[in-house]
């Protein structure tokens, strides 16, 4: 005879429901970003189509050069409304995790819960995740942006292309959506980068969430999505246990879906055989959204 559902059980549903639907937040995210990129690129085509072609002289060599620096000048007005906007939504999501998983227990229990600070939440951005802190990624990207477009730019006025050739090597060609242009890797980057940092902030937010009320817990379920995507280190991961604190903590690498769960001390552990079985006890409208939450 197989046993109720327990307080594990409830709070386990919550933690996973929470953290896809955040996921999906952050795909909703990364098109705000993109779209930001794409913004620029009508006005830098213009400057491009308006330069001179073929690089012989003096004048033609500082006229290339201006044209790169007006180009990297105008994309680093939208690295700049990125970095806002994501540090702006990671600090969001770092401290209403903690609000979340607060008002989750208040159901199912009646002890005094302990809440991390604001200042300790928002420190969570400052550190590094996959060997890099948030700024340091934004540096990177803008820096690898503008090297690839210059490259190309140089490469054509070497070439001798005219003006609009060389606007499609950076920007690419309509019927494609650019997405043989330059500036193609710096959306595909950014997609990637946006859910990695959510998964670490998240991940993040929720440890000092138990750490703090490590009263009130005792382990952590290692939960990795399983799928033919999922990375061997994370499936090896799925469905270990480990202390508060303790262990490997997601994001563990670029692409990353797993998430730790916290357990109640002294309560049972929860009936979880699987993502993929969860999911199933799922109605409709849940299984729809986690899956759009959980595909590139």
């Amino acid at each position: 005879m197989a046993r109720e559902r327990n307080d594990n059980d409830r709070l386990l549903d919550e933690q996973l429901l929470g953290y896809l639907l955040a996921l999906a937040r952050s795909r909703k995210l990364s098109r705000e970003i993109v779209t930001i990129l794409n913004d620029t690129e009508p006005k830098l085509a213009a400057m491009i189509r308006n330069s001179t072609t073929g690089l012989v002289t003096r004048a033609d060599i500082r006229e290339m050069e201006e044209l790169i620096t007006d180009v990297r000048n105008l994309r680093a007005i939208a690295w700049r409304r990125i970095e806002t906007l994501l540090t702006r939504e990671l600090e969001r999501f770092a401290k209403a995790r903690p609000r979340e998983l607060r008002s989750a227990i208040r159901e199912i229990s009646d002890d005094r819960i302990t809440m991390p600070t604001e200042a300790a939440l928002l420190a969570l951005l400052g550190r590094k995740f996959e060997g890099r802190t948030l700024s340091e990624w934004m540096k990177t990207q803008e820096r690898n942006d503008a090297q690839r477009i210059a490259a190309q730019i140089r490469l054509g006025r070497m070439l001798r292309e005219p003006p609009e050739r060389i606007a499609r090597r950076v920007l690419g060609e309509a019927r494609v959506r650019g997405s043989n242009g330059a500036t193609e890797a710096a959306r595909n980057r950014m997609i990637e980068l946006t859910g990695l940092s959510l998964v670490y902030v998240l991940n993040a937010a929720q440890r000092e969430f138990f750490v703090a009320n490590d009263g009130l817990f005792d382990r952590e379920l290692y939960v990795a999505v399983l799928d033919d995507r999922t990375t061997v280190i994370c499936r090896s991961l799925n469905g270990k246990v480990f202390a508060i604190g303790d262990g490997p903590y997601p994001p563990l690498h670029f692409w990353c879906r797993s998430v730790r769960i916290a357990l109640l001390r002294g309560v049972g552990p929860p009936l979880f055989e699987g993502f993929a079985a969860w999911l199933a006890l799922q109605d409709e409208e849940t299984r729809d959204a986690v899956r759009d939450a959980t595909r590139r």
